[in-house]
C-alpha cells in the first residue's frame, strides 16, 4: 500500500503555513499570505463578508498543496474558529456579535471536492469556543505537559492565552492588533534597545503606540486570567510563547509584555502547525485536543470589570 500523503495547514488570519508529512514527520514546508486580509484585516469583520472569502481561501490553499506534493490524501487543518468556518463554508456571522455563537466546535471531516480543495479528505481539529480555536487547542496539546502549572501564550493579531493548573484550564483572547505581525520580533528588539539606550521613556512615542497597545492587551490578559483562576504569578512553573514572534526574556520584561514575576518564556514557534503535524502522525492526538476543548473555560476579558483598568496600567513601556 502506498504511503498516505498528508498536508498539515495552520490557517492563520494573515499567513498560511503548511507542511508535508511523510512517515509521521514533516519533510517540507510552504508559506503564503492569507488573501482574506486584503478584503478585511479584522477577523471578526470577516464574519460579515464570509461568502466573499470562500473561493479565495480555497485557491490559496490549493497553491500551497501544489508546492508540497502532487496530491494530498489528507488535509489536516488548524486555525481559529472563524477561519475554520470560512474554510468549511459554514456561515460564521453569529460569531461577530454577542453572544458569539459558532455553528460547530468539534472536529469536522469532509471531502476536499466539496470545498474546491485538491485533497481527498479534509479534517479540522476541535475548537474550545468562538475565541479559542483549534490553533490554540492543538498547539497547547502539542507543547505543554499535562501536569505543569503553565501559561501558553500565542502572539498574533488576536493574542490567546491558556493557563493550566491542577487539571484545570482557563483561556482568553485579547485584541492585540497588527503590531504582532511578520516584523514584530525586530520591532520589539529595536524598542528594547532604544529603552536601554535612554532614547525612549516609559511613555514611548508615536511609533511605539501600536506595540504598547498590543503588549498591554497580552499582559492584562495574563493578569486577568490568573486572577480569575486564583493562581498567583509566582506559581507558574513555565511559560510557552507561540506564534512566531521571538522576544528575549529581558525585552519581554522591560517593555511589560510578560509580567516580571513570570519565569523566562520558552519559544515553541508555530504551535498550531506542530499540533496539526502531530495529528497526522498520531491517531490518538485529536482525542487529546478534544479533551482540552471540552475542559477549557473561556474567560471574556471585556466582561471583567477590572480588565480595562489593568489594561491601561499595562500600556507604559516598563515592567509590570
Amino acid at each position: 500500500m502506498s504511503e498516505v500523503k498528508a498536508v498539515c495547514l495552520d490557517l492563520g488570519s494573515t499567513v498560511l503555513k503548511a507542511a508535508y508529512v511523510e512517515h509521521g514527520r514533516a519533510v517540507s514546508y510552504a508559506t503564503a499570505g492569507n488573501p482574506q486580509a486584503a478584503i478585511c484585516a479584522d477577523v471578526m469583520g470577516r464574519t460579515q463578508v464570509a461568502p466573499q472569502l470562500y473561493t479565495k481561501t480555497a485557491d490559496a490553499i490549493n497553491a500551497l498543496i501544489g508546492r508540497l506534493t502532487d496530491r494530498a490524501d489528507r488535509l489536516i487543518v488548524t486555525g481559529n474558529t472563524v477561519m475554520l468556518h470560512i474554510l468549511l463554508r459554514v456561515d460564521p456571522v453569529a460569531m461577530g456579535v454577542y453572544p458569539y455563537t459558532p455553528q460547530f466546535l468539534g472536529a469536522q471531516r469532509t471531502s476536499g471536492a466539496a470545498l474546491g480543495l485538491q485533497a481527498v479528505a479534509v479534517e479540522t481539529l476541535p475548537c474550545a469556543s468562538a475565541f479559542i480555536g483549534a490553533d490554540i487547542a492543538a498547539g497547547f496539546t502539542a507543547c505543554v505537559p499535562p501536569d505543569e502549572t503553565a501559561l501558553y501564550i500565542d502572539l498574533g493579531t488576536n493574542g490567546e492565552i491558556v493557563l493550566q493548573r491542577g487539571g484545570q484550564l482557563y483561556c482568553c483572547s485579547t485584541a492585540a492588533g497588527s503590531a504582532f505581525g511578520p516584523t514584530a520580533s525586530d520591532y520589539i528588539a529595536l524598542v528594547y534597545a532604544r529603552l536601554q539606550a535612554g532614547q525612549l521613556n516609559k511613555n514611548g512615542d508615536r511609533g511605539t503606540q501600536p506595540l504598547q497597545l498590543a503588549k498591554a492587551a497580552i499582559a492584562a490578559g495574563i493578569l486577568t486570567l490568573c486572577d480569575r483562576a486564583a493562581v498567583p504569578l509566582s506559581a507558574i512553573e513555565r511559560v510557552y510563547l507561540a506564534g512566531g514572534v521571538t522576544v528575549t526574556p529581558q525585552a519581554a520584561r522591560a517593555i511589560g509584555l510578560l509580567p516580571k514575576a513570570l519565569p523566562d518564556a520558552t519559544d515553541v514557534g508555530n504551535g498550531s502547525l506542530k499540533g496539526a503535524i502531530q495529528a497526522a502522525a498520531d491517531p490518538a492526538f485529536a482525542a487529546r485536543v478534544d479533551a482540552f476543548a471540552q475542559k477549557a473555560v473561556t474567560v471574556l476579558p471585556s466582561l471583567d470589570p477590572a480588565f480595562e483598568k489593568t489594561y491601561l496600567n499595562c500600556i507604559p513601556l516598563c515592567p509590570v
